[in-house]
């Protein structure tokens, strides 16, 4: 799959579930980079809602992208398409 992949919960408990969805969404992500990268996502439950933070790290750079919906999958989708448009471009 990847180098790595970490995965951190912020005030929620990181069921299998969410696990399971967040490891299948991040398979997008391998496509551009033949999984030469460490991706951490970390997930935090807040006042204004719920939020997800994707960091990759890998082929000399480091990214970053994070999305705060009412839904925890809503921002899962949202900040993995948003980091992979940032992928594609770099």
């Amino acid at each position: 799959m990847f180098l790595q992949l970490t995965i951190t919960g912020r005030h929620i408990e990181i069921t299998e579930a969410i696990r399971a969805y967040v490891e299948k969404r991040a398979e997008k992500l391998r496509k551009y980079s033949n999984g030469l990268f460490d991706v951490h996502v970390i997930m935090e439950v807040e006042k204004k809602g719920q939020s997800v933070e994707i960091t990759v790290n890998g082929a000399g750079c480091s990214l970053n992208s994070k999305e705060t919906t009412a839904d925890m999958y809503e921002s899962i989708d949202k900040a993995i398409a948003k980091m992979e448009s940032q992928i594609k471009k770099h």
